[in-house]
């Protein structure tokens, strides 16, 4: 038996009416599939975008590392030139990476080092005992202790 076209259509919508429907009511239960879709895929995507991004310094390295002796690559050379390039690349991201980390970082630097900088230090203390000890009453400063008896 054959179904015209009108009648399919009617059909097929009707069956997507449904479904969503049946989605809207349950957003909860497609919420948790979409999420542990998303979880199962997370990893692949972020090994595809590894590897994108590494292609470009490794392969800039690779031109750069064979070098023709003469007329002739040394088989060593040419054996050993992806990988050396993969581990300088990964070495100098990571490097690129921690110096950029150590650079930007906020340094601790205690609240009142402002005023320490600012103003003029009492005689007999030290720019180092100006900044109370962690816990301390910062108003207790028997013996530049700043509260620690």
């Amino acid at each position: 038996m054959k179904i015209n076209k009108p009648v399919k259509t009617a059909m097929l919508l009707i069956a997507f009416a449904v479904c969503l429907n049946a989605a809207v009511n349950h957003l909860d239960v497609v919420g948790n599939v979409i999420a542990r879709f998303f979880g199962l895929i997370a990893p692949v995507l972020a090994g595809f975008l590894l590897a994108f991004l590494l292609s470009i310094p490794v392969n800039a390295l690779e031109k750069r590392l064979i070098r023709p002796h003469g007329k002739r690559v040394l088989r060593l050379q040419k054996a050993l030139q992806r990988p050396v390039s993969i581990i300088l690349s990964v070495v100098l991201i990571v490097g690129g990476g921690r110096i950029y980390q150590l650079h930007s970082a906020p340094q601790p630097v205690c609240k009142h080092s402002y005023i320490v900088h600012e103003a003029a230090i009492p005689p007999g203390r030290s720019e180092s005992s100006a900044c109370p000890a962690p816990g301390a009453d910062p108003g207790d400063r028997r013996m530049g202790r700043g509260g620690v008896h």
